[in-house]
Parts: C-alpha cells; sequence; structure tokens
C-alpha cells in the first residue's frame, strides 16, 4: 500500500509589479552597501601596491638600460685610453731612439749590420 502526501502553499496571485522596488534615493538602498566598504578598500589597497609595483619595475628597467650604456662606455673609453698609451709610448720610445742614435754619432747614413742566427 502505497501513500503519497501533497502539500500546497497559498501564493495567490504574485505578478512583477506587485513587488517594492526600492527606489535610488532611499536610505535603505545606501545602507546594504555599507559592508562593501572593506572589498572597496582592499581593492583600493591592492590598486595602490600594483601601482607602486608597476613604478618600481619601470624605474628598474630605465635603470638597467643606463648601466648598460655607462657600462659600454666605460670598456669604449678604457680601449681608447690603451690605444692613446701605445701610441704615446710608440713615441717616446722613437723620441729616446733619435736621442741615443744622436749621442753615438749616427745619422742616416749608419751602417746595417744583419744578425744572422
Amino acid at each position: 500500500m502505497e501513500r503519497t502526501v501533497t502539500r500546497s502553499l497559498p501564493i495567490g496571485d504574485v505578478t512583477v509589479l506587485d513587488l517594492p522596488i526600492p527606489s535610488p534615493g532611499q536610505a535603505g538602498s545606501l545602507s546594504r552597501l555599507v559592508p562593501l566598504w572593506r572589498y572597496v578598500a582592499w581593492m583600493a589597497a591592492l590598486f595602490v601596491v600594483l601601482s607602486f609595483w608597476v613604478q618600481v619595475r619601470v624605474d628598474v628597467q630605465a635603470l638597467r638600460e643606463d648601466l648598460d650604456k655607462a657600462g659600454r662606455a666605460q670598456r669604449e673609453a678604457r680601449i681608447t685610453n690603451d690605444r692613446l698609451r701605445l701610441e704615446l709610448d710608440a713615441r717616446r720610445r722613437a723620441v729616446a731612439l733619435e736621442g741615443v742614435a744622436r749621442e753615438m754619432g749616427l745619422g742616416e747614413n749608419a751602417r746595417v749590420v744583419r744578425v744572422v742566427r
């Protein structure tokens, strides 16, 4: 033997137009949004932190580029300095050899001696 129990609630005729719709100017709608201030505060803090992070990353990239440029300029300056030192040493040696040649009385008619091993 099977029994079924059904219950029904008397709802009546309810339409969408019968439901109360609060107007935007009511104080109740604003009071419903007050608990959301935490989320707004967290989002604002997150935005500030992410903005700061992006700014720092941009500054780091700019500093890295500046350091690379400065490093390249320093290498080029060192190479130029080494070349100038070599040229200066070569000129000093040439002047020193000419001075020794004058002291020895050698001129343009100096005898060249080939040394064979």
